[in-house]
Formats: structure tokens, C-alpha cells, sequence
């Protein structure tokens, strides 16, 4: 998948040369499922995420738990900075839903040396604009589709902001295995069901072969896959749209 690729729910892809600036100069952490990154020192530094899944939620003032969920995979930030957070300054949760290697830097840091690429500071500044269309496709897929499509298509970006693109190329009947999910609770929260519709979806997804556990992970059917990926292309073909606006500001802004 190229990193220009946005998917609803997912964080943006940064591209490899940001990639490979970050791992060279970032300190590595784990964080197991459930652990939170909320502490004063990783706020002060961008986070990456090397690998796993690393949610970010807003919190419900009336109840104290996260809602509006976004997800970042491997190679799309976790926390960009404190300045994101700081247009509309609501209060945010990071947890990692499975087992995350994360690599943080100071922001003053990694913004000198993305000055070395004008191309990388043109990134940067489209960031948030790139996340916050990625928001709103989730949001529009929730309202678009039925719970049985809303859990398919999550199945299926989970598998393309994992790394795997081609999907269309699989035997329609052979089984495709996700290297991690998040919990039911957290599937359902983000894709704005009950927990009962999921696993109502699930057993019905067994009981039909669509879906098994293999290895204590789930494995799709490709023809499943397909099948939602075609249903989503119409919100793909609005990317181009969103390409040509211009962000008002800078989004990398150690100063806001």
C-alpha cells in the first residue's frame, strides 16, 4: 500500500524517508495491551509506532472514558505533538489495544532534521489535515453502512494499514490471518454498535465459514475482504479531493 493511502479509522502512513529519520533517532518503548501513554514526558515528544496498534480516543467529560476512536498502525504516528491536540484542545487517552513497540523523539529534535527534505516539511504540514480526513471517512462509514458492513470494511483496513494490499489477489475461498485485533469493546466503541450486534456478527461469520480462529487469531475469508473493499472504493476515489486543500497552518508547530 503506498503511504499516500488513507483509510477510515487509521492514522496516515508517514512516507519511508520520515520513517527511517524516526527509527534512526527515536528511543524505543513496549507497551502491552492496555498500557497508556498519557504521561507529561511522552506528550512532550512525538510518538511513532514501529508496530502493533496504538488507540487514541477522546475523553467523555460525563464519563471519563474515551470515545471518537482512531487507530495507528506501524509507520503512522501515535502522537504527533501536543500541537495536533492543541486546535481543538480537548482532553485525549493513547493505549496501546495489543502488544505496541513505539519510538519517541523530542519534536525540537525531529523537526531539525526534517529540514533537511523540503518534501518532508510539505509532509508534515498536511499531517493533520491527512488524520482528520481519515476521522471522518470512519465517521461516514458508520453512517453509511450496516453493522455486518461497518465490521467487514474495519477487517479489512485493519489487514491494509497492516501492511497487506492485495487483497484482491487472494483465492476467493482461501483465509486470510490478521496479525492483531482489538478487543470486542473497542471494535464495537469504534464502529459505533453494541457489543451484542458484534457478537452476533462473529457467530454468524462462523457459522457461515467465513471466519476462524486459526492460532488463537482470526482469519477472514478473502471473498469477505473483497467484497467490503469494493463497497469502500467509493470513499477511496474522495482521497484526490482532500489532496488539493491546503492546510491553513502548520500542523508541526512546536511553538502552539
Amino acid at each position: 500500500m503506498s503511504f499516500h493511502t488513507l483509510l477510515p479509522w487509521f492514522a496516515p502512513r508517514l512516507s519511508p524517508g520520515i520513517s527511517r529519520v524516526l527509527t534512526s533517532i527515536g528511543h524505543k518503548t513496549v507497551l502491552m495491551r492496555g498500557d497508556q501513554i498519557g504521561t507529561s514526558t511522552f506528550f512532550k515528544r512525538v510518538v511513532f509506532v514501529q508496530s502493533g496498534l496504538l488507540a487514541q480516543g477522546v475523553i467523555n467529560p460525563g464519563a471519563s472514558s474515551p470515545f471518537m476512536l482512531t487507530l495507528s498502525a506501524a509507520n503512522s504516528f501515535g502522537v504527533p505533538t501536543r500541537a495536533i491536540d492543541a486546535l481543538d484542545n480537548l482532553p485525549r487517552r493513547y493505549w496501546a489495544v495489543c502488544r505496541c513497540e513505539v519510538l519517541t523523539v523530542a519534536p525540537e529534535i525531529f523537526l531539525r532534521v526534517i529540514e533537511i527534505d523540503p518534501n518532508w516539511n510539505e509532509e508534515l504540514n498536511r499531517y493533520a489535515l491527512r488524520r482528520a480526513f481519515c476521522e471522518r471517512l470512519g465517521l461516514m462509514v458508520c453512517q453509511a453502512a450496516t453493522p455486518y458492513e461497518r465490521f467487514g470494511v474495519f477487517l479489512t483496513v485493519l489487514l491494509k494499514a497492516g501492511g497487506t494490499t492485495n487483497i484482491g489477489e487472494f483465492p476467493a475461498k482461501s483465509f486470510v490471518r490478521l496479525p492483531c485485533a482489538p478487543s470486542r469493546r473497542f471494535v464495537a466503541t469504534l464502529l459505533n454498535c453494541q457489543l451484542e450486534q458484534i457478537d452476533t456478527i462473529f457467530r454468524d461469520w462462523i457459522c457461515d465459514g467465513v471466519v476462524k480462529i486459526v492460532d488463537h487469531k482470526m482469519a477472514v475469508r478473502a471473498d469477505l475482504l473483497q467484497k467490503n473493499e469494493a463497497w469502500l472504493q467509493p470513499f477511496l476515489r474522495m482521497q484526490p479531493d482532500i489532496e488539493q486543500m491546503k492546510p491553513a497552518h502548520r500542523a508541526f508547530d512546536i511553538t502552539i
